[in-house]
């Protein structure tokens, strides 16, 4: 049998980094259901863009790096594309893109525990 066809793909995100994704985008709306984004306070939007986004960032960041061992590189730039969706206001984009790498882990990881082990 071909040794290529037993290599084992990890999940792009780490399913903790996807599962933390989600429910930052919709603890970071509770903050703008109390506080809403209008232009008349810039500030306020700025504060909480820049809030949702470090507090999305470096966990994943660090989930990236510490639990599935990616190199800085990829661990930064993971934790960056999580950290804009979740900083886009109101949940929609870091919820959609939580939700979808969330499958595709879920997926990745059905894939492997369906192959035989030789």
């Amino acid at each position: 049998m071909d040794k290529r066809l037993n290599i084992k793909s990890k999940p792009p995100v780490h399913p903790s980094a996807c599962f933390l994704t989600i429910v930052l985008d919709w603890l970071w709306f509770l903050v703008e259901l109390v506080k809403p984004l209008t232009i008349e306070r810039p500030l306020t939007l700025l504060m909480i863009v820049a809030g949702a986004f470090i507090t999305c960032f470096i966990p994943v960041s660090l989930i990236q790096r510490l639990g599935t061992h990616d190199p800085w590189k990829s661990s930064i730039s993971k934790g960056l594309l999580m950290g804009i969706a979740v900083a886009v206001p109101y949940p929609v984009v870091g919820t959609f893109v939580g939700v979808i790498l969330l499958a595709t882990a879920r997926f990745s990881l059905r894939i492997q525990s369906d192959e035989p082990d030789e």
